[in-house]
């Protein structure tokens, strides 16, 4: 009897270790199969993050195929994110695909001018204006960018050809202010501003700009008048406050200088060396 129940003793053991067994490696599949399951969720994750900047690309690859029109839309978008290096490049493939597309040529001339490439924008412009010699928008750019060059004497002339155009737009006048400013003509330049402002009163730089003009012909009262107006137009105007400030220094009010400084370095922080050599 004792012989025969050691081996039924044994076989006893041999099932229930593989039972055990059995269910280790059944417990075992299934946390396998669980940590499968959340490594999968977090790759989908990584992959969704990483499709964000890859649909960008896409997009500035299939820059191409799109026409005049979307390519402006996008240029402006650009634009508008003050990408202008982008900008320049997107309204190039707009001039490539329309060549008589005179908002392209306008807007090619817009981003060189906002990356103060002055020169590189003239023809740009000047291109936009034979397509369209209607445009006051085009001429004014053209003036604006022929007087930042230097090119006084060509910015005056397409002002006076913009005014008979249109004799009311206030625009034209400020610029046309600015270029006698630049020739050192302060008498004309006056005469223009205070025609700009006849048209569009509620203008601070027009307001500004006569006042600098008043200012270096050391018209104080009237300089101070219009930085004051400026101001009252649009209370964050860091360089009218500071030009006010000069006006009381020449005056020899140095407690009112020093309070309008203050106010246009609270606003603009920038001009700080600007203050600094009035000051001396």
């Amino acid at each position: 009897m004792n012989a025969d129940q050691k081996p039924k003793k044994s076989s006893s053991k041999v099932l229930l270790y593989f039972f055990l067994l059995l269910a280790f490696m059944f417990a075992g599949i299934i946390f396998i199969s669980n940590t499968g399951n959340h490594g999968t969720n977090n790759r989908g994750n990584r992959n969704l993050t990483a499709k964000k900047p890859n649909k960008g690309s896409r997009s500035s690859a299939n820059t191409s195929g799109l026409d005049a029109g979307q390519l402006n839309a996008l240029g402006a978008k650009q634009m508008e994110a003050e990408d202008y290096e982008a900008a320049v490049q997107t309204f190039k493939e707009v001039v490539k695909v329309k060549r008589d597309d005179p908002a392209g040529f306008h807007n090619l001339g817009m981003a060189l001018f906002s990356l103060k490439r002055y020169e590189e924008s003239l023809p740009y412009f000047q291109e936009a204006v034979k397509l369209n010699p209607s445009s006051e928008e085009s001429l004014l750019s053209f003036a604006n960018a022929a007087r930042l060059k230097g090119d006084l004497h060509v910015s005056r002339q397409i002002l006076t050809d913009l005014l008979k155009l249109n004799s009311q737009n206030s625009k034209a006048y400020m610029n046309l202010g600015l270029t006698h400013d630049a020739e050192k003509n302060l008498p004309d330049a006056i005469g223009a501003y205070l025609k700009s402002l006849e048209i569009q009163p509620d203008n601070p730089t027009a307001r500004y700009n006569l006042g600098n003009a008043y200012l270096r012909s050391n018209q104080l009262r009237q300089a101070k008048e219009q930085y004051e107006q400026a101001i009252k137009l649009n209370p964050r105007y860091a360089k009218a406050y500071s030009n006010l400030g000069n006006v009381y220094l020449h005056e020899g009010d140095t407690l009112a200088s020093q309070r309008y400084f203050k106010m246009a370095l609270q606003l603009d922080p920038s001009l700080k060396q600007k203050v600094k050599s009035t000051k001396k």
